[in-house]
């Protein structure tokens, strides 16, 4: 794992402090620092001589301080105490969660600590709260995208998959279609969500928590929730079997249900459905279509740069060629954007709906290749990614790091596949 370094004088400012009895005080004042700025996750590394802080901002993993390790075990207990974990020993995984700023409006942590070789390391998801709940209009989507998706959403029943990685903006995207369909309405819509662990409110629909640990999982919960009228129901994430069916089930008899898979493409994420035992016509018969996400982080308007391309580059965006001076802009590194040279990140997504030939292509043990060819892509995402890298909005190192998305080849409309 590379991890840069943040360079800034405002980080600076978070020196730790040389006093390890401080280091309470100083763990506090970085989550509220950082939770300000946007960050989603912080990680207390233990090493073998000390400690290291990270810090992910916009996808981007940067160490911010190094600290004596007397202050790191003391920052771990006192997470534990937050977190309400159990096990003061250090043997076990622990888990747990607390609000920030004394308000879960506010936003939350999500803890997790693991013991590694040299100590315990912690991991701090930082959730923005209810306030964060981002608008469709604000993904940063193609207008066309937005627009299908409102289509999609005002159908009366079906299966809506978002796919990507982790961090490709999944939940955000189901989140802001549900909310934006529940805005529109103008009357009550009985909307369910069963999550692990429910990241946001979203006002309007019944959140429901799972807990494994008694047994309430996903498929249980979809079971449950299927006797209280729902006619709109979010499932966190389809990890297994039962999950599978009953969602597959569920979107067949009235419902429209909107779930996530972590996998690179569309195709992969029917192979998957597949592998977990659903029968090829129900998953072409329930599926209504398939939203693929990515997030790109942005340049910094403050320092990006401009440049002419490498021919390396043209090789990755042809479309380059045909641009005034082949010109293209890069990453520098200022104050402004804490020396990363990225500030703030937007969405890009393609939306894709199976043919009438996806059953068939389903059967057998089918390539990724092989299902793609049963797939429509009726917006495509290279689109929308060429006009920010020519407008200066990202950078040809930002292309690179996307995978599973239709970028290879140009898209040549609206309605083409691309097979």
């Amino acid at each position: 794992m590379t991890v840069s370094p943040l360079y800034s004088p405002d980080v600076g400012k978070l020196r730790p402090p040389e006093n390890p009895e401080q280091s309470i005080l100083w763990l506090s004042e970085v989550i509220e620092w950082f939770h300000a700025r946007s960050a989603t996750d912080l990680h207390l590394q233990p090493c073998e001589e000390d400690a290291a802080l990270w810090v992910r901002i916009d996808g981007q993993l940067s160490e911010v301080a190094r600290y004596p390790n007397a202050a790191h075990n003391r920052m771990i207990a006192r997470l534990k105490v937050l977190g309400r974990c159990t096990d003061y020993a250090g043997e076990l995984v622990q888990e747990g969660r607390f609000s920030l700023n004394g308000s879960t409006d506010s936003g939350e942590a999500r803890l997790s600590i693991v013991p590694t070789l040299w100590g315990e390391k912690a991991v701090l998801r930082l959730l923005q709260g209810g306030g964060g709940l981002r608008k469709l209009d604000e993904l940063g989507f193609a207008p066309e995208l937005t627009e299908v998706l409102r289509a999609a959403m005002d159908l009366p029943q079906g299966l809506i998959l978002s796919v990507g990685p982790s961090g490709s903006g999944k939940s955000a995207a189901i989140y802001a279609m549900i909310d934006d369909l529940l805005t529109r309405a103008g009357h009550p819509i009985s909307t369910i969500t069963i999550e692990d662990p429910i990241e946001q409110s979203l006002p309007g629909a019944a959140q429901v928590p799972i807990d494994s640990s008694r047994g309430f999982g996903f498929a249980e919960g979809l079971r449950a929730v299927l006797r209280q009228d729902p006619e709109v129901i979010m499932v966190g994430e389809i990890r297994d079997t039962e999950t599978a069916q009953a969602a597959l089930q569920a979107a067949l008899t009235g419902h429209q249900l909107l779930s996530s898979m972590h996998t690179l493409s569309a195709a992969e994420a029917l192979i998957r459905l597949r592998q977990m035992g659903a029968a090829t016509f129900e998953i072409a018969a329930a599926l209504a279509g398939l939203l693929n996400t990515r997030l790109l982080r942005r340049l910094c308007p403050q320092c990006k740069s401009t440049r002419e391309a490498t021919p390396e580059e043209e090789a990755l965006i042809p479309e380059i060629a045909g641009w005034e001076g082949r010109q293209i802009a890069e990453a520098a590194g200022c104050e402004s954007c804490l020396g990363t040279g990225h500030a703030g990140r937007f969405g890009l997504g393609e939306w894709i709906v199976p043919k009438s030939t996806l059953a068939d292509g389903l059967k057998g043990q089918q390539s990724v290749q092989a299902v793609q060819a049963h797939l429509e892509h009726v917006i495509a995402a290279r689109p929308t990614l060429i006009d920010a890298v020519r407008e200066g909005i990202v950078c040809p190192a930002e292309v690179r790091r996307l995978a599973g998305i239709a970028l290879a080849t140009p898209q040549r409309g609206a309605g083409e596949t691309t097979e």
